[in-house]
C-alpha cells in the first residue's frame, strides 16, 4: 500500500508532501534544508507523541502532519497531529474490515494500531549500547514495549531493589559500603602482615646478634678460666718453693761447724730458689695481665664484636620487637574477624541480589521477546549471538546487526537507519535481504545539493 506523509507549518515545511512508495528511501538535500525534519516528524506520528520544540513556522498559530497507511492488521488508517501554543493533539481514522470508518483519539490505543517504532537511527542506538544509562534508556524506550505492563513493573521494582542493595548508603549496610570497607580492611590486613614481617625478621637479626655475642662471651670465659688456673697452679708452686726456702734457712740457723765449701753451696741454692720465686711471680703477673687483656678487649674495643652492653640492649629490643609483634598479631585478628563478618553479610547480600538477577531474568526469558534476543542484568542485548555493549564499534558489522536488532524490536511500518553513506555496497545488499518480503519501509537521510528536500530510491528492488 502506498503510504503518504503531508506535513503543513513545521519548521522549514510549508505544505510538503511525499510519496513513499518504495521499501528502501532516502530523504535528500542541502544541510539544514529540512530532512531531519522529516525523520522527527515520522516519529511523533509513529509514537503519537509531541516531542518536537517549537515546531510551527512560516508565522503561522498551528501546524499539522497528516500521515496515511495501514495499521498493523492491514486495515487504512490516517492520522493526524496538529500542533499549537506547544500543546499536541492526535486523531486517527481507521478504516474496519466491514469498512467503516471509526475514529479513535485515545492515544495508547493509537500506539496498539500502529506497533513500536523505534525512535533512534542505527548510529545513535550503537552510541546508546556504550554505556548502562545508554542500553536502559533504549531498553525503557524500545525493547521494553515487547512486554507486558506487569512485567515491566516487576523489573523496574527489581531494579530499584538491586540499585539500592549495591549503591544506597543506609546506615553503614549497603552492599556499596560493606565492599569498600572490605577493600580498606584488606589493605589494613597487608600493612599489620609486612609491618609484622619486618618486625619479625628484626626480631631474628637480634637474636642471631645476641646469640653470636653470648657465643663470643663463653670462649672468653673458658680462656679466662684456663689462665686463672694456672696461676693458681703458679700460686701453689711458689708457696712449696717458698715453705722448703723457709725451712733450708732454719736448718742452716741451727747447723754448725759446716764447712766453707757447703756453707757457700747453700747460699747458691737458696740463691737459685729465690730467682724461681720471682720467675714465677713473674708468670703470674703476666698470666694476669693476659686475663685483663682478655676482659678489655672483650669490654672496650669497638672492633671486637661482642660487649655486653650491646648485649643487655639487644636483648631490650628484643623484648620491645616482641611486644610490638604481639600487638600487631592481636590487630590482624581482629581485622582477619572483621573481614570476616564482612565477606558473610557481603554473601548475603550478593545471595539476594542474584535472587533478583535471576528473576529478572526469568521475566525476560518467558516473556514475548524476539526470537534471539537476549538482555542481562545490565542491559546488555545480544541478538543470535551478537553482544550490543561497551565494545561495539560503528563498523559496518555492528551496525549491520543494530538494524537486524531494530528489525527485531519494532513493529510499526517504519525503521529509520540513519545516514544511509555509512552503509557501502554489500551492507545495502545485506539490508535488502533482512527485509525482504516484509511490509516495512527503510528511511534515512543523504546529503546533496538539492535546495528542497526530496525523496530517493536507495535499493531497487
Amino acid at each position: 500500500m502506498e503510504r503518504t506523509i503531508s506535513i503543513i507549518n513545521i519548521k522549514k515545511h510549508k505544505n510538503t508532501e511525499f510519496k513513499l512508495e518504495d521499501q528502501f528511501i532516502a530523504f535528500i538535500g542541502k544541510n539544514r534544508s529540512g530532512k531531519s525534519t522529516v525523520g522527527q516528524v515520522i516519529q511523533t506520528i509513529m509514537q503519537v507523541k509531541g516531542f518536537m520544540v517549537d515546531p510551527v513556522s512560516h508565522g503561522e498559530e498551528e501546524g499539522e502532519v497528516t500521515y496515511k497507511g495501514e495499521d498493523r492488521e492491514g486495515n487504512p488508517i490516517v492520522i493526524k497531529w496538529t500542533t499549537k501554543g506547544g500543546k499536541s493533539n492526535f486523531k486517527a481514522t481507521r478504516l474496519d474490515s466491514e469498512g467503516k470508518n471509526k475514529s479513535i483519539t485515545g492515544v495508547e490505543e493509537i500506539r496498539k494500531l500502529i506497533g513500536t517504532y523505534c525512535p533512534y537511527s542505527t548510529h545513535d542506538a550503537l552510541t546508546m549500547m556504550n554505556s548502562t544509562d545508554g542500553r536502559k534508556k533504549f531498553y525503557n524506550n524500545v525493547v521494553s514495549l515487547c512486554l507486558t505492563p506487569e512485567e515491566n513493573d516487576e523489573i523496574a521494582f527489581l531494579d530499584i531493589d538491586i540499585s539500592q542493595k549495591r549503591n544506597q548508603d543506609t546506615e553503614g549496610n549497603s552492599f556499596h559500603t560493606r565492599t569498600q570497607k572490605k577493600s580498606d580492611l584488606a589493605t589494613k590486613e597487608a600493612i599489620i602482615k609486612q609491618s609484622l614481617s619486618e618486625d619479625e625478621k628484626e626480631l631474628l637479626e637480634n637474636e642471631e646478634k645476641i646469640k653470636k655475642s653470648l657465643a663470643e662471651m663463653r670462649k672468653s670465659h673458658v680462656e679466662i678460666k684456663q689462665y686463672e688456673t694456672l696461676i693458681e697452679l703458679d700460686r701453689i708452686e711458689i708457696t712449696s718453693i717458698e715453705t722448703c726456702t723457709y725451712s733450708m734457712e732454719h736448718d742452716f740457723e741451727n747447723v754448725s761447724g759446716l764447712s766453707l765449701a757447703s756453707n757457700e753451696a747453700f747460699h747458691l741454692f737458696l740463691s737459685s730458689t729465690i730467682d724461681d720465686i720471682k720467675k714465677f711471680n713473674e708468670t703470674i703477673e703476666a698470666t694476669g695481665g693476659k686475663i685483663i687483656d682478655i676482659i678489655n678487649q672483650y669490654r672496650e674495643e669497638d672492633e671486637i664484636e661482642f660487649n655486653i652492653e650491646e648485649v643487655i640492649e639487644s636483648g631490650v629490643a628484643m623484648v620491645s620487637k616482641i611486644d610490638t609483634i604481639k600487638e600487631s598479631q592481636t590487630k590482624l585478628n581482629i581485622t582477619k574477624k572483621e573481614i570476616l563478618t564482612l565477606n558473610q553479610d557481603i554473601e548475603k547480600l550478593d545471595a539476594k541480589i542474584t535472587d533478583a538477577r535471576e528473576r529478572k531474568a526469568e521475566i525476560i526469558s518467558n516473556s514475548e521477546l524476539p526470537a534471539g534476543l537476549t538482555i542481562d542484568e545490565e542491559y546488555r542485548l545480544s541478538l543470535d549471538g551478537f553482544l550490543f555493549d561497551e565494545t561495539s564499534t560503528s563498523d559496518s558489522q555492528s551496525k549491520l546487526a543494530m538494524v537486524k536488532l531494530l528489525d527485531k524490536v519494532s513493529t510499526a511500518d517504519f525503521i529509520d537507519i540513519g545516514d544511509w553513506s555509512l552503509f557501502d555496497t554489500a551492507a545495502k545488499k545485506e539490508i535488502q535481504e533482512t527485509f525482504k518480503g516484509k511490509d516495512r519501509i527503510i528511511i534515512g537521510q543523504l546529503v546533496t545539493e538539492d535546495a528542497e528536500v526530496k525523496t530517493k530510491v536507495i535499493i531497487d528492488e
